[in-house]
């Protein structure tokens, strides 16, 4: 078992931090200069503070688990848990600027439609193998190509599930 002392294990992204048990964090990154940590704000759910930490305050911090370790959930490692939270912060941002960018209620009814097509646990299998496009369509139109957009359409045409949602 590696040792949580960061004078002889060096920190590493993932790495769950504390400092004076008040509150707890994932190194999100290191350099010589800083380590950068991302706050668990209690009741702040969405918006973890960021904070870079200058290597003479290090000392500050307490690694209380290592990266590769279980995270409290015990589905996952603490690395896997801050890179869940990291897609989901960035699902979020674009998800509030494509708000900015639906012109009326018909474009706003299509992003929905995409995104509950996306997630739906009872969706056809074209949707659950196209998950990422399906989430692009909705949130980053002009980051998908052409090819896509057609195959999506001719989807929609074609697939039983699809007919009867827009029937």
């Amino acid at each position: 078992m590696k040792p949580l002392d960061p004078h002889k294990t060096p920190y590493t992204r993932g790495d769950v931090v504390t400092r004076g048990f008040k509150k707890d964090g994932l190194v999100t990154a290191h350099t010589p200069t800083y380590l950068e940590v991302r706050w668990n704000e209690a009741g702040n759910e969405g918006n973890d503070k960021i904070e870079r930490v200058p290597t003479a305050d290090i000392d500050t911090l307490v690694r209380v688990a290592h990266a590769d370790g279980l995270s409290p959930g015990g589905k996952q490692t603490n690395l896997e848990s801050l890179e869940a939270i990291e897609s989901l912060e960035r699902v979020r941002a674009l998800a509030i600027e494509r708000m900015k960018t639906i012109k009326n209620p018909q474009e706003q009814l299509e992003v929905n439609s995409l995104i509950a097509r996306a997630n739906a646990t009872d969706g056809c299998d074209w949707d659950k193998q196209h998950y990422v496009g399906l989430m692009k369509l909705a949130l980053e139109l002009w980051n998908v190509g052409l090819i896509f957009k057609l195959q999506e359409r001719a989807h929609r045409m074609v697939c039983a599930r699809h007919k009867k949602l827009t029937a």
